[in-house]
């Protein structure tokens, strides 16, 4: 902990030296605005009036130059202007990082939150911080006071120019004076406010499966834990301790997200495409089997309003007739534009790939499987849990897990069929031509595999699991 933080003393020195061009010891609003212009990054502008802002702020004795000690003080506070980073100093946009957030709130999309729409969200929070397991801290009067207060008082504290509106610029200056008391560093808000955006957005998803009536149990243990995610994230951003607490710090975040696939995306006309471009030699083989797997681009900011690419990899697994069995060089492809293009590299795949969560990358190989169909039969699970350890999503003894708890499944579906109990009743027991009749009119959907798997404890359920909440 020491090294850490005489690290970020020590870029903090450099950055005041940087600032105090003229080596006096002190920091003068035109040395600010020189050296905060050049930081700024393409696309970046900074305007007169706030860095006007920042220098009072900084400022904090009034002299009229920022002195080390305030220098430092100013840096630190969470949504500071000038963030010292892990790649040198930078211009830090607040505005950008709480822009997903604001979205959030404004539902309707106006470029406005009204009272209602504030009030939503801020009872889904505050609704978060009782029902979380950490709700003692709830009784001990930790929950932060901002979030525990009523929504039209702190509604009110917002709307500045009282227009019974918040505006986006009245919403970023709110937040950074809230975050001025967490103690976190910019950094830090950076991961943690986009993270709350997105825990928030599921919520919002649930409760609109719920009002379907298309909840299912493996739903609310989802909503569990977003649940869970929001009270830690919002004790961490919004606390007036200046305690630093980040909850997802060593955590692996996973950026990518499941969305539907677009319309005319088909699994069987890329093998087709792909045997056509990769003939293989058949002198010598017994069988071949084409393993597929199709993932969505990652989700990037300059694409919001573009359709998502999709990604493939093919590969053939080839049982020769000497009973050696090889595995082929993988392919790749795009999905734009309606039409499969074959790739140069597997560089997009892999970027799209290593930001799914390990459970996204499995459930994208059961829809591969499913051919992006609602439904699955047991035969292409059984495919999908063959080529899952063949990519290493999951291991062969997690497959026998499978099995067995899918063997008992189907003993339990037959004792629930009339036609079923009938044979049996003829027989005594189930056969096994009678279980593999049976076994071919089970369907399942994809998703509820997931759920089955994680009954067994194959995945752990995550808030992840709500971006396919509405698949089939």
């Amino acid at each position: 902990m020491a090294n850490k933080e005489e690290t970020r003393a020590d870029k903090i020195k450099k950055c005041f030296r940087q600032f105090d061009i003229d080596g006096n010891g002190t920091i003068c609003l035109r040395e600010l605005k020189d050296v905060v212009k050049k930081l700024c990054g393409p696309g970046q502008h900074v305007s007169d009036r706030e860095i006007d802002m920042c220098m009072k702020r900084a400022d904090s004795n009034g002299n009229g130059v920022i002195e080390y000690s305030e220098f430092v003080d100013w840096l630190m506070q969470p949504g500071a202007l000038v963030n010292p980073t892990t790649h040198g100093i930078e211009v830090f946009d607040l505005g950008k990082v709480l822009r997903p957030l604001f979205d959030v709130f404004d539902r309707d999309g106006s470029g406005f939150v009204s009272q209602e729409e504030y009030d939503e969200v801020h009872t889904i929070i505050s609704n978060s911080l009782k029902l979380s397991p950490d709700a003692k801290d709830a009784k001990r009067g930790r929950n932060p006071r901002m979030l525990t207060r009523q929504s039209q008082s702190v509604f009110d504290d917002i709307d500045l120019d009282k227009d019974h509106q918040i505006s986006f610029k009245e919403f970023v200056e709110f937040q950074r004076q809230s975050f001025a008391k967490c103690g976190l560093r910019s950094e830090d808000l950076a991961e943690l406010v986009p993270s709350l955006s997105r825990q928030l957005i599921r919520v919002f998803k649930l409760c609109e499966s719920d009002a379907k009536g298309e909840l299912k149990d493996v739903d609310t243990k989802v909503l569990q834990r977003i649940i869970s995610n929001i009270s830690n994230i919002s004790r961490d951003i919004y606390n007036d301790d200046q305690s630093g607490k980040f909850t997802y710090a060593g955590r692996k975040h996973f950026t990518n997200r499941w969305t539907e696939p677009p319309v005319g995306m088909n699994i069987e006309r890329l093998k087709r495409m792909h045997l056509k471009l990769s003939p293989l030699p058949m002198i010598g083989v017994q069988e071949f089997d084409v393993i597929t797997h199709c993932i969505p681009e990652e989700m990037l900011e300059n694409r919001d309003n573009l359709p998502r690419m999709w990604y493939a990899r093919m590969g053939r697994k080839v049982l020769y007739k000497n009973g050696r069995t090889m595995m082929e060089e993988p392919q790749f492809y795009v999905f734009e534009d309606l039409n499969w293009t074959q790739l140069s590299s597997s560089k997009e795949y892999t970027e799209a790939y290593d930001t799914l969560a390990p459970e996204l990358r499995f459930f994208c190989l059961l829809k591969t499987e499913a051919n992006f169909g609602i439904k699955m039969s047991l035969d292409s699970i059984d495919r999908a849990m063959t080529s899952g350890v063949i990519l290493n999503l999951i291991t062969q003894d997690i497959v026998d897990k499978w099995n067995e708890h899918l063997l008992k499944e189907v003993y339990r579906m037959m004792t629930q069929d009339d036609a079923a109990r009938a044979d049996m009743a003829r027989d005594g027991s189930f056969e096994e031509d009678q279980v593999s009749k049976f076994r071919e009119k089970v369907r399942y959907a994809p998703r509820g595999v997931m759920a089955e798997l994680s009954e067994i404890g194959v995945f752990k359920i995550s808030s992840v699991w709500a971006d396919f909440i509405n698949i089939s």
